[in-house]
C-alpha cells in the first residue's frame, strides 16, 4: 500500500494515472493530484472520477436512503474526506496546477446526469 499524498514512484513514470472514487476519501485531494501529475509523463493524462453524494437521486424516493446519505456524508467528513468530491474536481485540479483540464461527465458513462458523478481529465503541469 502507498500514500497518494507521497507516492513512492519516480517522476514521469506513467502515460496515464487514474483515480476512481479515491479523492473523496483522502485528507488533501490537491496534494494527491499534484502527486499524480508528478508521476505522469509530459503529454500524459491524469484522470479522476468521483461521486457527489449530495446530488444522488433515486426513485422511488425512500426516506431510509435519504437518511443513509445523510449519515454517510457526516461519517465521511468526520474521517477527513469530502463525499461531494465530484463537484470539486475542477477546482482541485486547478489548485494543483494542472493544465488543459476537461471536466464533466466521462465519455461513455452509463449513469444519467442526476447520478452525481463527476470526472476530470487533465495533463500535468509543465
Amino acid at each position: 500500500m502507498g500514500d497518494v499524498h507521497a507516492l513512492a514512484l519516480s517522476d514521469d513514470t506513467f502515460d496515464v494515472v487514474h483515480a476512481h472514487q479515491v479523492l473523496q476519501h483522502v485528507a488533501d485531494p490537491v496534494t494527491a493530484l499534484r502527486e499524480m501529475a508528478r508521476v505522469t509523463r509530459s503529454g500524459g493524462v491524469v484522470g479522476v472520477r468521483d461521486s457527489d453524494y449530495a446530488a444522488f437521486a433515486w426513485f422511488p424516493e425512500l426516506p431510509a436512503l435519504d437518511r443513509w446519505r445523510e449519515l454517510y456524508r457526516a461519517a465521511a467528513r468526520a474521517n477527513g474526506g469530502e463525499p461531494d468530491a465530484g463537484r470539486r474536481l475542477l477546482a482541485w485540479a486547478h489548485a494543483a496546477g494542472l493544465e488543459d483540464v476537461t471536466a464533466g461527465r466521462p465519455r461513455g458513462a452509463s449513469q444519467p446526469p442526476t447520478s452525481g458523478l463527476g470526472g476530470a481529465e487533465c495533463g500535468p503541469s509543465g
